[in-house]
């Protein structure tokens, strides 16, 4: 078999993939329509089910010896009229995907902003769609420690206000709270390790990063991934997310575009920047790699051509160099 029939079957191949995909596989040269998104990360509260709680997240700056007083609003959005009661829980994490902690974590040094809230009414009732002003106090010792301080604040559904099916379905929201305590305060972040796989099979292109807090109180780490076309140069995806980092702790960060072509070879960026309460935002890394997203069969099929390429050109070089040897 010659070259020539070898690279005839390539292309033969590539048509055939291509009519599987409807024609439409190509290898984007920057025509795609360039997505641009900035969200915040989503907290644990908001709307879930029958309630809803505003606003889901709370950052305060603190002085010892402080009262702060501050109010959040509760919607019953459920069927029926409930009776919610409002308390304060401690809020920690654990492992590099941020599982939260709500109990069992009195004692945590980073927690004890729980012990200092005092509500003006612990219990509501509401009517359907009916919403309520919840006024609370955090009262902060003089002798608190400089640094952050977390809690949540929820607003769960009485048990006693209707069957436990109806409690089930209401269920319960929280604001968490991120407080920090003004004193001895450092700022300090640093990324631990960082990805961006250079072969995607059958699955969205991503970029990952663990983020650990060196500091004392908590900071935003904003993770932006920006893709671009390698023919053309042309940006066809841009996003933004930002994620909290508390003291302590390294978190496990990552980002993907929904959506990412079934073949295609981009430039892939990936950068991290910290933003501190004290500071401007600083750069924690950049890294940028080129990355093919291809399906898994047509790599194989791609890769077995290849290798029966190789195999006949040693084959030829071998069969050259013993006619030469018979010719001596």
């Amino acid at each position: 078999m010659s070259i020539k029939k070898i690279v005839s079957g390539v292309v033969v191949s590539g048509i055939l993939v291509a009519s599987l995909f409807g024609g439409n596989v190509v290898l984007p040269i920057g025509d795609w329509q360039v997505q641009d998104v900035y969200a915040n990360e989503g907290e644990n509260g908001g709307n879930t089910r029958g309630i809803e709680l505003s606003p889901a997240s709370l950052k305060l700056n603190l002085d010892p010896g402080e009262v702060y007083r501050g109010r959040f609003t509760i919607t019953n959005r459920g069927a029926n009229e409930h009776t919610f009661n409002v308390y304060a829980s401690p809020y920690q994490v654990s492992g590099e995907n941020y599982t939260p902690t709500f109990e069992g974590a009195e004692s945590a040094p980073r927690a004890q902003i729980a012990r200092w809230i005092s509500f003006e009414r612990e219990s509501y009732t509401l009517a359907v769609n009916e919403a309520v002003e919840v006024n609370f106090t955090i009262s902060v010792p003089r002798d608190a420690p400089g640094g952050g301080q977390y809690a949540a604040i929820f607003a769960a559904a009485d048990v006693q206000a209707g069957t436990s099916s109806t409690v089930q379905s209401i269920g319960r929201v929280g604001m968490l709270l991120y407080a920090t305590i003004n004193g001895d305060i450092n700022e300090q972040g640093e990324v631990v390790t960082h990805t961006i796989s250079p072969l995607i099979f059958d699955r969205n292109l991503s970029a990952s990063a663990t983020v650990k807090n060196l500091g004392n109180t908590d900071f935003a780490a904003r993770q932006t991934l920006v893709v671009r076309s390698v023919f053309g140069g042309r940006q066809v995806f841009s996003q933004t997310r930002a994620f909290e980092i508390l003291p302590d702790t390294t978190r496990l960060i990552n980002m993907e575009w929904d959506g990412t072509p079934a073949l295609g070879l981009f430039n892939v960026t990936q950068v991290i920047d910290a933003s501190y309460n004290s500071r401007a935002d600083e750069n924690l890394g950049n890294w940028t790699r080129m990355v093919l997203v291809i399906p898994l069969f047509l790599f194989i099929i791609i890769m077995i051509i290849l290798v029966i390429l190789v195999m006949m050109i040693v084959l030829k070089i071998m069969q050259a160099i013993s006619r030469r040897r018979a010719a001596k």
